[in-house]
């Protein structure tokens, strides 16, 4: 087997940026020119000893959702003049009148959970007025709520099926070769894995918009020890609601999801790992 290597940090993308507004002007449908004051990013990309330049257009709209009499502030942001695919849906979900990493943030023409319950989009106003929100029958995805089961061959023609782990703590990593922070999680997943494996620990890496050829390859030439799936249909990642990579969820011996986000990533991980396995 191939020696392990470690990421070269000239080979993960750096990338800083400053947001200013700027006034532009577009015609609508009906030719009408409109001018409006829009937030602007222009950042810098360092990748491979190159350097990119670009900027982004920022749409923002602010507004209210109501969810069972309890009013929460709501941020919508598009890439483009108009929402489109790319739109995201911010709720303030803790009401401390911020939007941080405890929030939720999520593909706007997407499902996701918030309070026990799953919703998608129902109707958006043409002009922008309002959209409506609706329940939907997929499952949760939410801390303190049982972890959607999932079945799926690895790239290694082995079986991985989540229920099968029950009794012991399972972490699902999603990811991608291509994907940055990705590549510079995997020193820190590959310690986590060492020291917890014989804990109790059992990791998944579910790897997106991939070939998976390629990412056996890779996982071998990395010695990556844990299982590896990558779907073509991308279904695993539908079901839990992942729009982006790297994220990562932490589920209990009864299948139940105990952690996701910020704190399973980088050190993080490693103290919220010591956390569970000394309670047990």
């Amino acid at each position: 087997m191939p020696a392990a290597t470690t990421p070269n940090p000239a080979s993960v993308p750096k990338q800083e940026y400053v947001e200013v507004n700027a006034t532009v002007e577009y015609c609508d449908i009906s030719k009408k020119v409109i001018s409006k004051k829009i937030p602007f990013r222009f950042s810098k990309t360092t990748f491979d000893n190159s350097i990119y330049y670009l900027y982004s257009i920022r749409n923002v709209k602010h507004g209210t959702w109501s969810v069972d009499n309890n009013e929460f502030t709501v941020v919508l942001t598009s890439s483009m003049l108009d929402f489109d695919l790319n739109s995201k849906l911010m709720i303030d979900s803790d009401k401390n009148h911020q939007f941080d990493n405890q929030d939720i943030s999520a593909p706007l023409f997407q499902p996701f959970s918030f309070k026990g319950n799953s919703y998608e989009l129902g109707q958006i106003d043409p002009m922008e007025k309002y959209l409506i929100l609706q329940k939907t029958n997929v499952p949760v995805v939410e801390i303190g709520y049982p972890a959607p089961d999932f079945d799926s061959p690895t790239v290694d023609a082995k079986s991985f099926k989540l229920s099968d782990y029950r009794g012991k703590y399972v972490l699902i990593d999603f990811w991608a070769t291509w994907c940055g922070p990705c590549v510079g999680e995997i020193p820190t997943l590959k310690d986590v894995y060492t020291r917890f494996k014989d804990k109790g620990l059992v990791m998944v890496g579910v790897a997106i918009h991939e070939d998976p050829d390629k990412v056996k390859t890779y996982a071998r030439k990395n010695d990556l020890n844990w299982f590896q799936i990558c779907q073509e249909d991308n279904e695993i990642m539908k079901l839990y609601q992942v729009s982006a990579v790297p994220t990562a969820f932490l589920i209990n011996p009864d299948g139940v999801l105990v952690n996701q986000g910020n704190e399973l990533r980088g050190e993080n991980l490693k103290s919220t790992l010591e956390k569970y396995f000394k309670k047990d």
